[in-house]
């Protein structure tokens, strides 16, 4: 029996890239843990399987690199958590694959899909849409060479964090402490799929325990005045608020601290993606991690691999100050 990385793969229990990588001493830069690497050898050792190196150097020399473009509606704000850890994942995989990023104001995919200087790309890894995109992704025929990152629609290959397990998370925490006597989700008018997601995890939580719904608030501008006018009317002692982008909770934690509430014992406040600033800032804010570099690796390694089925990853609760 011929042995192929597509057999060690499946008898180590990880994919055929995470098997190439360390044949190729690539599990350092490619963020491969040392638990894996070693379960890796020792099938390898049980298989006796020694790669050969001939071909392995040919192949390194004809194989041409895959060429990704990143579409993103996000990529002027290169400053962003979310950026920096896909940039960080697109790195990693630059020895095998091309990665190139191009920004599109949302409602405009299908012109730069289409666009014939474009052609040449193998993949296209979308992030960000709204329905416009969503209508034209609908009817695009060559469904096979996009993925969609966070963002999830029938009939195409995704990778997404499981926001609505986060919403879940975070409720189930809050509820535990039965400290606070009033909460309230605050919310876009017209929220992403993802921000919608963690919306219904946190009441479908509520409801499912039995517990009276949160309060929901609808915010189109996220500026200082209007958030304290509008949040104004539910200033009530021992209220949690639930936000679900950190950047919300960092701002409604500077309003209260500079009325002079106490937090976490007037008000809690959770956010939702755990932005490095969540950790420096005092109070250091109770947030969900998404895992968006676990994330955009994954949805790298299903790229080059050429795997279909969509792929959740689950977020983990980050408690900290802000919250009793």
């Amino acid at each position: 029996m011929k042995i192929t990385l597509d057999y060690i793969a499946e008898k180590s229990g990880v994919s055929k890239t995470t098997v190439s990588y360390i044949l190729n001493n690539k599990q350092t830069s490619m963020g491969i843990s040392e638990n894996t690497r070693e379960k890796v050898k020792k099938v390898i050792e049980e298989l006796n399987y020694f790669p050969d190196k001939t071909a392995v150097t040919l192949g390194r020399r004809n194989k041409r690199k895959m060429k990704i473009l990143i579409l993103t509606p996000w990529l002027s704000d290169t400053n962003s958590q979310f950026m920096i850890e896909i940039s960080r994942a697109a790195e990693n995989v630059k020895k095998i694959a091309e990665t190139d990023y191009k920004m599109y104001i949302p409602g405009e995919l299908a012109n730069l899909i289409t666009d014939r200087k474009f052609s040449s790309y193998d993949y296209f890894m979308v992030i960000g849409t709204n329905k416009k995109d969503d209508d034209f992704l609908a009817k695009y025929q060559d469904k096979s060479k996009i993925l969609l990152l966070n963002r999830k629609i029938e009939g195409f290959a995704y990778v997404s964090g499981n926001n609505f397990k986060g919403g879940e998370l975070i409720a189930e925490y809050v509820l535990k402490s039965s400290y606070y006597e009033q909460y309230v989700i605050i919310s876009n008018k017209k929220p992403s799929q993802a921000i919608e997601e963690r919306q219904k995890g946190i009441l479908e939580h509520f409801i499912k325990n039995n517990y009276r719904k949160p309060l929901l608030i609808l915010i189109d501008n996220w500026d200082e005045v209007t958030f304290l006018e509008t949040i104004s009317i539910y200033r009530k002692s021992k209220t949690l608020f639930f936000t679900l982008q950190d950047a919300n909770a960092v701002m409604l934690s500077s309003i209260f601290q500079k009325k002079g509430f106490k937090i976490p014992y007037d008000f809690g406040i959770t956010g939702y993606d755990n932005d490095p600033i969540t950790a420096i800032l005092y109070p250091s804010i109770t947030t969900v991690d998404s895992k968006n570099y676990e994330m955009a690796k994954e949805a790298f390694d299903r790229i080059l691999n050429n795997k279909k089925e969509p792929s959740l990853i689950n977020p983990e609760l980050v408690i900290r100050d802000t919250t009793i």
